[in-house]
């Protein structure tokens, strides 16, 4: 079914002018000449997303077929879940050039701490600063860094914009929040960030949420709508601290520099031509992930289950608790060649948050309807 509601949408969106750039989709141009033959190549993409998430759904529906439209021959193998190389044995598999493509988040913080920084929460508040993150000083200095180290940064997956926190009760104030031992994914930002709660930070792999909600190993889930989604009979209580109030969750997708080096020219265009529609793709996936999700599961009582987002007069002693503490436990963690680019990141993070306000960014003018099959939310 989502293979036949991603042609269907695929055959609309090469008709007309895309959101971004209202240009035609890749391969559409006029005059353009087909890409020379890719009869061989396999190109494997290796993540811990879900396939159930928007962001697997993207790559599984979107990424792969534009990438086999546009390599004539190829093949797109996709390994979701962490199913062949877990984070950081992704990353060395890419610069070994064993492994063509990938995303990773914070998670491959174990392997290069520099992937720390962006994961700071409460700083990029609407959802166009979220989307315009690829945009800034940090994400360039990222990407040069990672292409010192052997990695190609093609892009940006923005993961979900209302990360929240699951619980069996409502947890919303700072007395709430006291005590309690809270499931987090990003040690170095999230862990200061609970602290300040005046809680207990977990480090838990997804896999073992289930099992620690139910037997009380774990309180309260930091997590994403759809996340929450997997596990709303356990915590049916979750709650957004504004948009990215407990986490900024962003992926590198990256290519192998030794593999994308030893591609002809007019191969390396197409794989960057499929990256950037993907992408273009992906973020109004995951938006109307975000929207339909918190339609679905929301509500405007506190008292009740379901997804509830806080005002700004809820939010703002929780973000005044944090201030800091979540960039001064980086800076010192960190190298010093990292302080500057994390002082940087706030400015940044402002600039974005000023310029986009919300309700003024493309992406936001989509109807999330449009996507609901394709994302499996029937």
């Amino acid at each position: 079914m989502r293979r036949n509601a991603f042609m269907v949408l695929m055959a609309v969106v090469m008709s007309v002018a895309v959101v971004f750039g209202g240009c035609a989709a890749p391969g559409e141009e006029a005059g353009e000449e087909a890409a020379p033959s890719a009869e061989g190549m396999v190109i494997r993409w290796c993540t811990d997303h879900s396939a159930a998430q928007a962001s697997g759904v993207a790559e599984i529906e979107v990424l792969g077929p534009m990438l086999e439209k546009l390599l004539p021959g190829s093949e797109f193998q996709s390994y979701h879940s962490s199913s062949l190389y877990k984070p950081a044995e992704t990353m060395n598999q890419l610069v070994l050039g064993n492994l063509e493509m990938g995303a990773e988040d914070a998670d491959a913080a174990g392997w290069d701490p520099w992937c720390n920084i962006w994961a700071q929460p409460m700083l990029l508040t609407t959802v166009g600063a979220h989307m315009e993150f690829r945009t800034t000083a940090l994400a360039k200095a990222l990407e040069e860094h990672m292409a010192d180290k052997g990695i190609k940064v093609l892009g940006w997956e923005c993961e979900s914009m209302l990360g929240g926190c699951g619980a069996s009760e409502r947890l919303l104030t700072l007395d709430d929040l006291k005590g309690k031992k809270i499931r987090i994914s990003a040690t170095l930002t999230q862990a200061p960030m609970v602290e300040a709660f005046g809680g207990s930070p977990v480090s838990l792999a997804w896999g073992d949420v289930p099992s620690a909600v139910q037997t009380g190993v774990i309180d309260a889930v930091i997590t994403s709508v759809g996340g929450f989604r997997q596990i709303k009979d356990l915590a049916p209580y979750y709650t957004v601290f504004g948009m990215g109030g407990v986490f900024t969750d962003f992926y590198m997708v990256m290519a192998s520099g030794k593999w994308f080096d030893s591609l002809e020219p007019a191969h390396q265009d197409a794989v960057v031509e499929a990256v950037d529609y993907f992408l273009d793709e992906f973020y109004k996936m995951q938006y109307a992930e975000d929207i339909l999700g918190a339609a679905a599961f929301g509500t405007d009582d506190p008292s009740k289950p379901g997804i509830y987002i806080a005002t700004p007069e809820e939010v703002a002693p929780i973000q005044a608790a944090v201030g800091t503490a979540i960039a001064d436990n980086l800076k010192k963690e960190l190298p010093a060649d990292t302080h500057a680019l994390i002082d940087e990141y706030f400015k940044e993070a402002a600039e974005l948050v000023a310029k986009w306000p919300p309700g003024s960014h493309p992406v936001e003018k989509i109807d999330p309807e449009d996507y609901r099959e394709m994302l499996g939310l029937e």
